[in-house]
């Protein structure tokens, strides 16, 4: 008991971790994290698992590269993906979505994750290079 005869009532030592991890996130500046969906294409990225190949490909528009499942080194699929399109999203982290062998979609991005401060300034994501061009001849296909 304190001297007034109540008893000392201790801070709850996870709470105040918690308020102390909070201060520092909120001190961190903001370029490059998180951000709400600040483009066309992101907002219209309502891609749902299993969706097919040709809804995808309605509602976001022909993709602008693709990596199929004989592709190897840096960008070779993984899992149970056949296929990934990619979607250039302006000064955002491009959109992308994974499809299976049955041209079903099992993973994808909507591109909202990262964006830069404003389209003059970009976020630099990697994105597939030329050789993955959905303009090339043997991927044109799999992009419309």
């Amino acid at each position: 008991m304190n001297p007034k005869g109540s008893i000392w009532v201790l801070p709850n030592i996870p709470t105040c971790a918690l308020g102390a991890v909070l201060f520092v996130f909120w001190s961190i500046p903001t370029y490059g994290q998180p951000t709400a969906a600040e483009t066309d294409l992101s907002r219209a990225a309502d891609i749902a698992m299993r969706m097919s190949r040709s809804v995808v490909i309605a509602m976001l528009g022909p993709a602008d590269m693709t990596i199929l499942s004989t592709d190897g080194g840096e960008w070779s699929l993984e899992g149970s993906a056949a296929l990934e399109l990619y979607w250039l999203n302006g000064h955002c982290d491009p959109v992308s979505v994974m499809f299976d062998s049955r041209s079903a979609a099992v993973g994808w991005s909507e591109g909202r994750a990262l964006c830069g401060d404003s389209p003059s300034e970009p976020y630099a994501w990697p994105v597939p290079g030329e050789k993955y061009s959905c303009d090339k001849a043997d991927r044109s296909d799999f992009c419309r």
